[in-house]
C-alpha cells in the first residue's frame, strides 16, 4: 500500500507560503516599471544653453538626442520651467523659441534646423543610410553605436537592431561598435542600406571577473582566479552545477560518487583540497542545485586572493553571481530539455554456466554435466539480476522560463525552473523533483541611492524505496544466476539464493519507502549610497536571511520471500520479517542564517593613478535544530502512521546548534599607468567555534602585477596584447570543525546495568582542548598571463605552494584505560602542497566560421611536513612507515611478482604464509599470488610492505574544450580526464565468492591448471573461506585509475531571424546535447569516478542525451 503522499502537499504548502511574497515583489516591480515608463521631467533653467538642458534630459531618462553638429547649433540659450511634465511637453518647451525642430520616435529624438525641409531624407547634400546590425548567429543587436567617421554624428540601433543615420554626402565610411565585439568600419560606396554583422571580440582584456566583495577587469587581476560564464554551464545537460564545472577550470577538480537522482554526491576540490567556501551573491550557500539558467558567471579564487574571506577560505572560494536585470525592453526566454539517462559502465556478472564452472574450480563435481545441460538446452534459464533490477534508460526533463529587462531606473530578472529526474531502477520508485524560483530587482531610488532586492526559493522532493542503494546493489551482487527472476505467479517474491531478489526489494510496495522534502529560501536586500560630495565614495548596507528545512518520512515494511518447487508447483516461505520489524520514522530539521554587511568603498582615478579601497564589516549568525520520532511493532503494514503501532517500542531524537562569526575586511588596490598593480587585503575574523582567547584570527595577503606588454619596449608590438607577471602571498584560515570542541561536558548513555536492566545515565564526554584554534594555510603563487594576435592565442600559467599548519589530530601517545578518557585533538600536523596549472587557448574567425580550442592541465601533490607518529625502533622501520616527509596520497602493500605456477616453485620460495609450524608455505597452491621479500630476510611479513602506488585522489586533471560555429550552426565538445592515482580492488572485486557473492564475469580470466599463466589476470578460484594469501594489500590488486571522458557535447541550430520573427519569436535554437557519453579507462567493471572502486556498491554513474529548445520573445 502506498503512503499518504503528504510530501507533495508539503511542496504545495511551501509554494503557497512563498507565492504571496513573489507576487508582492513582481507587483512592486511592475508598478515601478509602469510608473517609470511614463517618465516625467521637472526642469528649471533660465537662459541656459541647449547643450546643458539636453544633457539633463538624457541623465534623467532613457531618451537620447541625435543630430548633425554641423547643422544643429546647441549654443542657443533657452529658459525652461516644467514640473512632472511628459517628454512631449518638455521638448515643445525647450525648442519653441529656437531654430531647431525635432522628431520623436520611441526613445530617440532627432534634431534638425527649421529652415530646411522637415524631411531629413530630402535634406540637401545629405544622405540617409539605414540598416540592421546582427551578431554572428544572425540575431539583431540593440544598442550598437553607429558613427559617421570623422565627425561626432552618430546614432544607436533600436531593440530590433535597426538604425537610421543622416550623414554628409562626402562621408565615405561608418563605424559600428559595441562592448564585447570587435569594432567594424564599413565603406558606404553609394549604398543607402547597409546591414552589418559584428563578431565577438576574442580578446580577454576587457573581460570582467568577480573577486572577493567586488569585480575587476581581468587584465588588472593580480591573483589566481579562474572564471566561467553562466551560458557555458547552462548548455551542459548535467543535473547539478557542480558537475557542469568538470574540466572547464584549471585547478578545479569535480568528482561524482554516483548517478542517483538527487543524491549524486558531486563534490569539488580546488588544487586538491575538499570543501571550498561557496558564496552566492555575497552569501555562503550551496550552489549545486541552483538553476544553471539563473547563473551569470562563476569565479574561483585559488590562491591568497581568497584571504579576504578569512577563516572559511582555507580550501579556496567559489563565487557565484546570478543574473540581474538589464536596461531594455522585456525579453522572455524559454529553455526546455528532454532526454534519457543510462548507466556509463554496467558491471557484468557470471551467468549460470560460468557460476557452476567457478564453483567446480574449488569444489570439483559440485555440479554435474546434467546440471550444465539444463541451462545449455534451455530447460532452465540463467538470470541477469542486474538487468532484472535496472532498465536501459530513464527520462529526465528540465525547463526554465525567465523574464529580463528594465528601464534606466528599474531592472528586473525573474526566473522559474524545474527538473524531474527518474531513476534507471525498473521499479521506477526512485525519483527526484526540483523547483527553483528567483527574482532579482534593481531600483534606482534617486540619483545617489540604489536598492537591490533578491528573492530565491528552492524545493527538492526525493522519493526512494525502503531499501537504500547500497542494499539493492549488494543484493544484485549476491543474487545467484541459477535462480529465476520471477515465479509463474509473480505475486510471490523470489528467493535468489541470498534473500529476496533485488528486483523486488527495489519496489516501495515491498520494502517500504523514504520520502523527503527540502526547501531553501533566501532574501537579499542591499542599499547603496553614492556620495555626491566626493566622487568615487559609496556606502552599502547589505542583509541576507536564509532559511532551510527538511521534512522526511521513512517507512520500512515487512516482507517475505519464497522458494518455488517446480515439481510440486508449491511455494514455500523462506523468511518473513515479523511485525516488530516494521518501523516508521519521521523527522524535521531546520536552520537559518543571517548575514549582515556594512561597507565603505572608494574608487577614483587621478591621472595615471587608480585607487580602489574597501572596508567592510560582516556579522554572520546561524542556528538550527532537529527532531525525529519513530515507532516499531506496528499492528499492520496497511497503516503507515504513528498511531497504528504500540507505544512500547518508540524512540525520539533531537538536537540544536548555534554558530556565529564576525569579521572586519579591508582591501586596497592601486594601479599606475595600466602597468603596475598592487593589492593588499586583510581579514580579522572571530568564530565561536573556539575558546574565547582563541577566537580571533588575522589573515593578510598581498599581490602584485606587472603588465610587461605596456612597457615602451613592447607596447608598439602589434602581435602582443598582454604579457602580465603576477605574484601573491598570504594566509588563510579554516574553521570547518565541530562546534564547542573546546568545552568538556556530559552525555547520556544507556550502558549502565542496574538489577539486570539497562539504565540511562550520564558520563563525561572526555577531555577538551581550550587551546584548539584555526588551521592556517600560507599560500604563495607566481603566475604569467599572455595574449597575442588580438586575442587569438592566449595562455595562463601558475605555480604554487600551499603550507597547511595546525591540522587537528589526536596525539599518538595514549592514556591508561583507568583514566577513562582519550586525549583531545590538537593543532599538531602540517602538510605542504605544490603544483602548477597551465591553460592554453586559440580563438579565431575565418569568414563565417568561428572556432575556439583550449586546454588546461593542473597538478597538485601534497606531502606531510609533520605527522605525529611514534618513535620507530630502528631505521628500517622508520624508513618504511614514517609519514613525515612522505606523500599524503600513496598506497602501501606488498609488491606482487605474479602467480605461482607449480608446487616446486612454492617449495623453493621464502616463507610466505607465516606458518612454519605446519611447514613453510603449507597453505599455498599453484595459482596463488607470489610476493617479493623486500628486505631479504626469508620471511614475507609487514616489514616487506612499501609504497606501491598512488592513492585514490588524482594528482593530475586536464580538460580539452572545443567549439565551432558557422552561420546558425554551433558545436561544442568538452573532454575531461584525470591521472596520477590508483584504485585498489576490494572484496567482491578481489575474490570471486567473497562472502558467498556471485562472481563478476571478469573472474573467468583466472588461473587454472589449463591456463598455467603466471601473469593471469586473477589467481585461482577459492571458496569464501579460501586462501587469505591472495587478498593481502598488494600491487596485484592496484589498478591505474586514469580516465579520459567526453564530458559534454552539444550541437545546435539557430533559426534565421527572418523566419523566427514570423512566428512572433526573436530567437529559436534547436539542439542536442550529451553528458558523460564516452569514457576511456582501464578501470573495470566500475566507473572510474566511483569511490571505493573495489566494490562499486553505488548507484551507477549516468550518461545523458537531451534534446533542447531555446526560445526568446
Amino acid at each position: 500500500m502506498h503512503s499518504i503522499d503528504y510530501s507533495k502537499s508539503w511542496v504545495d504548502s511551501s509554494f503557497r507560503r512563498f507565492i504571496p511574497l513573489m507576487l508582492l515583489i513582481l507587483g512592486l516591480s511592475t508598478s515601478i516599471l509602469k510608473a517609470d515608463d511614463v517618465e516625467q521631467f521637472t526642469l528649471d533653467y533660465d537662459n541656459e544653453t541647449l547643450e546643458v538642458v539636453m544633457g539633463k534630459v538624457e541623465s534623467m531618462s532613457s531618451y537620447r538626442f541625435f543630430y548633425n553638429p554641423d547643422d544643429v547649433n546647441l549654443n542657443q540659450k533657452v529658459s525652461v520651467q516644467t514640473y512632472k511634465a511628459s517628454i512631449q511637453k518638455v521638448l515643445n518647451s525647450i525648442f519653441l523659441k529656437t531654430s531647431i525642430s525635432y522628431s520623436l520616435k520611441g526613445k530617440q529624438i532627432a534634431l534638425y534646423t527649421k529652415t530646411k525641409s522637415s524631411s531629413i531624407e530630402q535634406e540637401e547634400q545629405k544622405q540617409t543610410i539605414r540598416g540592421v546590425v546582427y551578431d554572428e548567429v544572425g540575431q539583431p543587436m540593440p544598442g550598437v553605436n553607429v558613427m559617421e567617421v570623422g565627425t561626432e554624428n552618430g546614432t544607436i540601433t533600436n531593440f530590433n537592431g535597426e538604425y537610421v543615420i543622416l550623414v554628409s554626402a562626402q562621408t565615405e565610411t561608418l563605424k559600428f561598435s559595441f562592448i564585447g565585439y570587435a569594432s567594424k568600419i564599413e565603406p558606404i560606396n553609394s549604398r543607402t542600406k547597409i546591414d552589418i554583422t559584428l563578431k565577438e571580440d576574442v580578446s580577454q582584456l576587457d573581460e570582467v571577473v568577480v573577486v572577493g566583495y567586488g569585480v575587476q577587469e581581468k587584465v588588472n587581476v593580480t591573483g589566481s582566479v579562474a572564471a566561467v560564464k553562466g551560458s557555458e554551464i547552462a548548455e551542459v545537460p548535467a543535473t547539478t552545477v557542480t558537475n557542469s564545472l568538470a574540466g572547464r577550470l584549471s585547478g578545479v577538480i569535480v568528482t561524482n560518487e554516483s548517478g542517483e537522482p538527487g543524491n549524486d554526491g558531486a563534490s569539488i576540490k580546488i588544487r586538491g583540497f575538499d570543501n571550498p567556501l561557496v558564496i552566492v551573491d555575497g552569501v555562503e550557500m550551496d550552489f549545486s542545485r541552483i538553476d544553471p539558467n539563473d547563473i551569470e558567471n562563476i569565479s574561483v579564487l585559488k590562491d591568497a586572493s581568497a584571504a579576504i574571506y578569512g577563516a572559511r577560505a582555507g580550501n579556496g572560494v567559489v563565487l557565484v553571481t546570478t543574473k540581474r536585470g538589464k536596461e531594455g525592453r522585456m525579453q522572455v526566454n524559454l529553455n526546455t530539455s528532454y532526454g534519457a539517462q543510462s548507466s556509463t559502465i554496467i558491471p557484468e556478472y557470471v551467468n549460470a554456466l560460468q557460476y557452476m564452472e567457478l564453483v567446480n574450480d574449488y569444489a570439483p563435481n559440485t555440479y554435474t554435466e546434467a546440471d550444465f545441460n539444463e541451462f545449455r538446452d534451455g530447460t532452465r534459464q540463467s538470470t541477469d539480476w542486474y538487468a532484472e533490477t535496472f532498465r536501459d534508460s530513464a527520462p529526465i526533463f528540465k525547463s526554465n522560463v525567465n523574464v529580463r529587462g528594465g528601464t534606466e531606473n528599474v531592472q528586473y530578472f525573474v526566473s522559474y525552473g524545474f527538473m524531474d529526474q527518474a531513476s534507471v531502477l525498473r521499479s521506477d520508485d526512485t525519483n527526484y523533483g526540483q523547483h527553483n524560483v528567483r527574482s532579482n530587482l534593481n531600483i534606482g531610488l534617486t540619483e545617489s541611492i540604489d536598492l537591490r532586492v533578491d528573492v530565491a526559493h528552492r524545493i527538492e522532493n526525493r522519493e526512494y524505496p525502503g531499501a537504500n542503494m547500497e542494499e539493492i546493489m549488494t543484493n544484485v551482487a549476491f543474487s545467484n544466476p541459477m535462480f529465476p527472476a520471477t515465479y509463474p505467479d509473480p505475486s510471490y517474491p523470489v528467493y535468489n539464493g541470498f534473500q529476496i531478489g533485488p528486483n523486488y526489494i527495489s519496489q516501495r510496495d515491498i520494502s517500504g519507502y523514504t520520502e523527503s522534502t527540502y526547501t531553501n529560501s533566501s532574501i537579499n536586500a542591499a542599499l547603496e549610497y553614492k556620495a555626491p560630495f566626493l566622487d568615487g565614495l559609496s556606502a552599502k548596507a547589505f542583509m541576507n536571511y536564509n532559511s532551510w528545512n527538511t521534512r522526511s518520512k521513512d517507512w520500512r515494511s515487512n516482507y517475505s520471500y519464497f522458494y518455488y518447487d517446480e515439481t510440486s508447483e508449491r511455494y514455500s516461505e523462506v523468511e518473513m520479517k515479523d511485525e516488530s520489524g516494521i518501523f516508521l520514522n519521521e523527522g524535521y530539521e531546520r536552520g537559518e542564517r543571517v548575514t549582515a554587511q556594512f561597507s565603505l568603498r572608494f574608487e577614483r582615478e587621478f591621472g595615471k593613478h587608480r585607487v580602489n579601497a574597501l572596508l567592510l564589516n560582516e556579522v554572520i549568525t546561524s542556528q538550527g535544530d532537529f527532531v525525529s520520532a519513530g515507532r516499531q511493532a506496528f499492528i499492520s503494514s496497511a497503516v503507515e502512521q504513528m498511531f497504528a503501532s504500540s507505544a512500547d517500542k518508540q524512540y525520539t531524537e533531537g538536537w540544536a546548534w548555534q554558530d556565529g562569526r564576525i569579521g572586519l575586511v579591508g582591501r586596497l588596490n592601486y594601479k599606475y599607468d595600466d602597468r603596475y598593480m598592487v593589492e593588499f587585503t586583510f581579514r580579522n575574523d572571530g568564530s565561536n567555534k573556539f575558546a574565547e582567547d582563541q577566537r580571533w584570527g588575522f589573515f593578510p595577503s598581498a599581490s602584485v602585477g606587472w603588465r610587461i606588454s605596456e612597457e615602451a619596449f613592447l607596447k608598439d608590438v602589434d602581435a602582443i596584447q598582454n604579457i602580465k607577471l603576477r605574484a601573491s602571498y598570504g594566509q588563510l584560515g579554516y574553521d570547518n570543525i565541530g562546534n564547542y570542541n573546546f568545552l568538556t561536558g556530559y552525555q547520556f548513555s544507556s550502558a549502565y546495568i542496574i538489577d539486570g536492566t539497562a539504565t540511562t545515565g550520564i558520563n563525561s564526554k572526555g577531555l577538551a582542548n581550550p587551546l584548539a584554534t584555526w588551521e592556517t594555510m600560507t599560500i604563495a603563487n607566481l603566475g604569467l598571463d599572455m595574449e597575442f594576435f588580438d586575442g587569438k592565442i592566449w595562455t595562463e600559467f601558475d605555480v604554487f605552494q600551499r603550507r597547511r599548519e595546525g591540522m587537528l589530530a589526536k596525539r599518538v601517545k595514549s592514556l591508561p584505560t583507568t583514566f577513562g578518557a582519550e586525549l583531545p585533538e590538537e593543532n599538531i600536523n602540517s602538510q605542504i602542497a605544490k603544483g602548477f596549472e597551465l591553460v592554453i587557448g586559440h580563438d579565431n574567425t575565418i569568414a563565417d566560421v568561428r572556432y575556439s580550442i583550449s586546454g588546461n592541465v593542473s597538478l597538485a601533490r601534497a606531502e606531510w611536513d609533520h605527522y605525529d607518529e611514534p618513535v620507530y625502533a630502528d631505521e628500517e622501520t622508520r624508513a618504511r612507515y614514517q609519514q613525515s616527509g612522505q606523500l599524503v596520497n600513496r598506497y602501501f602493500g606488498y609488491e606482487a611478482l605474479g602467480l605461482f605456477t607449480s608446487q616446486e616453485e612454492i617449495d623453493s620460495w621464502v616463507d610466505q604464509d607465516g606458518d612454519p609450524n605446519n611447514g613453510i608455505n603449507h597453505d599455498l597452491q599453484p595459482g596463488d599470488i607470489k610476493y617479493k621479500d623486500l628486505n631479504g630476510d626469508g620471511l614475507i611479513n609487514d616489514l616487506d610492505k612499501s609504497a606501491i602506488g598512488k592513492g585514490s585522489i588524482p594528482e593530475i586533471f586536464y580538460g580539452l574544450n572545443m567549439s565551432v560555429s558557422y552561420k546558425g550552426f554551433d558545436f561544442t565538445m568538452l573532454w575531461q580526464g584525470a591521472s596520477g592515482h590508483n584504485v585498489a580492488f576490494q572484496a567482491e572485486a578481489q575474490q570471486a565468492f567473497y562472502n558467498s557473492a556471485t562472481p563478476l564475469a571478469m573472474f573467468m580470466e583466472r588461473w587454472t591448471p589449463e591456463n598455467n599463466d603466471p601473469n593471469a589476470r586473477f589467481p585461482r578460484t577459492v571458496s569464501n573461506a579460501g586462501s587469505a594469501n591472495n587478498y593481502r594489500e598488494s600491487s596485484f590488486w592496484l589498478q591505474d585509475a586514469s580516465y579520459f571522458r567526453l564530458k559534454n557535447v552539444s550541437l545546435g541550430y539557430t533559426v534565421p531571424m527572418k523566419f523566427s520573427t514570423k512566428l512572433g519569436m526573436e530567437k529559436v535554437r534547436l539542439g542536442l546535447s550529451g553528458f558523460n557519453l564516452f569514457t576511456f579507462t582501464d578501470v573495470y567493471p566500475y566507473d572510474p569516478e566511483t569511490p571505493n572502486g573495489g566494490r562499486g556498491w553505488n548507484y551507477p554513474q549516468q550518461k545523458t542525451i537531451m534534446a533542447n529548445l531555446n526560445i526568446s520573445f
